[in-house]
């Protein structure tokens, strides 16, 4: 009986052990194919980034910065609350930080942005010196924009920030 129970338990032991490095692999896949960084000289990245601004030509963004005495805000611009809401794909946004000569490429889908606690808001430049903190963006004003450029911006260490949905 009690060589049964320590099989029993070693048997569950390893399953958790099996699911615990299965979970951290697929973890790990998932944010090296979702992100993507590269170094590379300004010249390209200022061609990556007018590429992908060609697309948004004459939109203006969702979120835009302004300037009240020295005090940077971010303004968003929500559409209305009876706008018709589009079923978005992938969030995606292009950075180049100029002091480290790297182009980071993230692409999240809009499937895993929707798990995140409904009408919270949610910050998708944490490790940038953008404080959109305080703008509060949920996923319902991102539905109710629909595809297109959110932000087009720089941060206080001259990175380029490029966000829009697809």
């Amino acid at each position: 009986m009690k060589k049964t129970v320590l099989a029993v338990i070693g048997g569950i032991v390893l399953v958790v052990i099996i699911f615990i490095v299965a979970a951290i692999g697929g973890m790990a896949y998932f944010v090296r194919s979702h992100i993507q960084a590269q170094q590379t000289t300004t010249e390209t990245a200022s061609e990556e980034f007018a590429k992908a601004r060609a697309r948004f030509e004459g939109q203006h963004p969702m979120i835009e910065r302004t300037r009240r005495d020295d005090d940077e805000q971010f303004v968003i611009h929500r559409p209305e609350a009876s706008a018709r809401r589009s079923e978005l794909q992938t969030l995606r946004a292009l950075a180049f930080e100029h002091d480290r000569e790297r182009l980071v490429r993230i692409a999240i889908p809009f499937w895993l942005l929707r798990l995140a606690p409904s009408g919270k808001g949610f910050s998708f430049m944490q490790d940038s010196d953008i404080d959109l903190g305080r703008t509060r963006l949920t996923i319902d004003d991102l539905e109710r924009h629909g595809p297109g450029l959110i932000l087009d911006t720089h941060d206080r260490r001259g990175s380029d920030v490029l966000v829009w949905v697809e």
